[in-house]
C-alpha cells in the first residue's frame, strides 16, 4: 500500500495531511509595533 499506481486508492493523503498540519500548527503573525 504504499504506491498509488499499485492498486486503485481514492483516499486524498496529501489533503489530510495539509488540514492536520495546518490545525496543529496556529498561524504566527509578527507584531506590529517594533520591541524596544
Amino acid at each position: 500500500h504504499r504506491y498509488v499506481d499499485g492498486h486503485a486508492c481514492v483516499f486524498d493523503y496529501k489533503k489530510v495531511g495539509r488540514e492536520q498540519i495546518a490545525q496543529q500548527n496556529p498561524l504566527v503573525m509578527p507584531s506590529k509595533l517594533d520591541k524596544i
